[in-house]
């Protein structure tokens, strides 16, 4: 057997100078307790059963600091996934709780017909119904129905039905909502005179709780066929929001 001493320390591999001298100082302490029988009997084989040990704690140590660290890392990322979780709801409780879910208006409009000839002004008084499909961030979208009767004075009504999307987003905390639409139907006269109707459409709420106003709203509307006259239809209104 190897004598021990601090070359042979030397030599062993995968150990620290900390632990060749706690090694070389368990050994010489055993010796001076006559616990071994010869200067290099036992030396090799104890040095190498501590060195075992030592290996294994090193190891030990490293498997920890290796769960220690995966530990750190899925704590973060379980802390992010609900904080996420939680801004989600938060969203969602906001949007369910906001009263927008169900909007409904009446407004006094002036339609202007014009051709190459002349232009001519109507008033009327349109009712809108609009219910909420979406709403994210402040950005919603709604399914409106409109009806109009764009003169309320003639004794034969000419009014339009139409429906579409309207996108709309919260501005200065909800005080101000800007909006724009798109609206399909169909005109009538009550006279077997039913035409298709487009109108593309601008404007603005100011809310107040459960009560909104709507200062401006500008929408252009053609009938059938491309070339058709064009109308443009301005109104105000007032509403409510639940």
């Amino acid at each position: 057997m190897f004598p021990l001493n601090r070359k042979w320390a030397r030599r062993l591999p995968r150990l620290n100078a900390i632990h060749r001298l706690v090694v070389v100082r368990v050994a010489r302490w055993l010796r001076r307790q006559m616990v071994l029988d010869s200067p290099g009997g036992y030396d090799l084989v104890l040095y190498v059963k501590l060195g075992d040990w030592l290996e294994v704690q090193e190891e030990s140590k490293g498997k920890g600091i290796m769960v220690t660290g995966f530990a750190r890392v899925s704590g973060l990322i379980a802390c992010l996934l609900a904080c996420c979780c939680f801004c989600q709801a938060q969203e969602k409780a906001a949007a369910a709780g906001s009263p927008d879910r169900v909007k409904v208006s009446v407004a006094f409009s002036n339609s202007e017909y014009y051709d190459l000839f002349s232009t001519e002004y109507q008033q009327g008084l349109t009712a809108e119904l609009d219910a909420r499909v979406f709403k994210r961030s402040g950005i919603r979208l709604g399914g409106v129905f409109q009806f109009n009767r764009a003169n309320l004075s003639a004794t034969a009504p000419l009014d339009t039905y139409s429906g579409g999307p309207q996108f709309s987003i919260d501005l200065a905390r909800g005080f101000v909502s800007p909006f724009g639409r798109a609206l399909f139907g169909y005109r009538t006269s009550y006279g077997g005179d039913r035409v298709f109707t487009r109108a593309y459409g601008l404007g603005v709420d100011l809310n107040f709780g459960h009560v909104f106003i709507r200062p401006v709203v500008v929408d252009w509307i053609r009938t059938e066929g491309l070339l058709s006259p064009a109308t443009q239809r301005y109104s105000a209104g007032i509403g409510v929001r639940f």
